[in-house]
């Protein structure tokens, strides 16, 4: 009952008991008549219902992994659902359990509570919050920056989560791979081994080529003084006789005929 039904209960007491209240019985009356509608009040007040229904809003993450690239940025995704302003309630952001990656409370961040690992690397928007929005970005990924990340509301008793797998680094679009020594090493004996014996084959077909070419010249030297010696004697006859009766061949048809020369005179 409200402050002025007690009042007014009072008063009807008074009235019953014969207590003292007014002098005059038409203010009686009137008093008696206003107490009459208040009752009627609030008895009306009493027996009214008013049924509300509210629906909690849940956190909820990525329901897949986020992927990210060594010295890049990234969004972890976090939002209530149904959207919920969250502006002047906290939001907390957990680094696989246990460090404390983004702190958001008094509507406003706080660094303080943060894990030294990812000072200055962390926010969340802002103006998005009253939409439900609490997605962290994080700058400058690192390698051991990959695993969970848990958005947690206190005041929601929500939490939903992000898992983070980190890529080398990118270079045009293409990861650049570390080479494989042993691989490396084979590949440069092979070419080392190809080239040679390529040097090889070079060499030989020029020392061919070069061999043909002087048995050539000499042949062609060898038949060169025959050929301007009978090319001499058909220009001049009797050099050339003179040039037979002096070879070898003169002399031994000269023998031949100095031997049947002797068979005759013996006979």
């Amino acid at each position: 009952m409200g402050e002025w039904g007690v009042k007014w209960f009072i008063y009807r007491h008074e009235v019953v008991a014969g207590g003292r209240s007014s002098d005059s019985e038409d203010q009686k009356k009137k008093e008696k008549r206003c107490w009459e509608g208040t009752s009627i009040f609030l008895q009306t007040q009493q027996e009214t219902v008013v049924e509300l229904s509210v629906v909690k809003s849940k956190v909820t993450g990525s329901h897949e992994p986020v992927r990210a690239v060594v010295a890049e940025d990234v969004i972890l995704p976090c939002h209530l659902e149904p959207p919920f302003d969250v502006t002047t309630l906290r939001v907390d952001w957990i680094f696989n359990e246990e460090l404390t990656v983004h702190v958001y409370r008094s509507q406003r961040d706080d660094p303080d509570s943060q894990h030294k690992k990812f000072k200055h690397r962390t926010s969340l928007f802002h103006d998005e919050l009253h939409k439900g929005n609490i997605s962290l970005k994080l700058t400058n990924v690192s390698e051991t920056d990959a695993g969970n990340y848990t958005c947690y509301v206190p005041r929601l008793k929500s939490r939903g989560s992000a898992i983070l797998i980190v890529d080398p680094v990118k270079k045009k679009n293409k990861i650049i791979e570390q080479p494989d020594p042993t691989v490396s090493s084979s590949t440069d004996s092979t070419r080392l081994s190809s080239g040679l014996v390529a040097g090889i084959v070079i060499l030989c077909l020029i020392g061919l080529v070069c061999l043909a070419a002087g048995f050539i010249l000499c042949k062609r030297q060898s038949m060169c003084p025959a050929q301007n010696t009978r090319q001499s004697d058909r220009q001049n006859p009797e050099k050339g006789q003179d040039r037979l009766d002096g070879s070898p061949l003169q002399h031994r048809v000269q023998r031949r005929q100095r031997g049947q020369h002797r068979q005759h005179q013996q006979h």
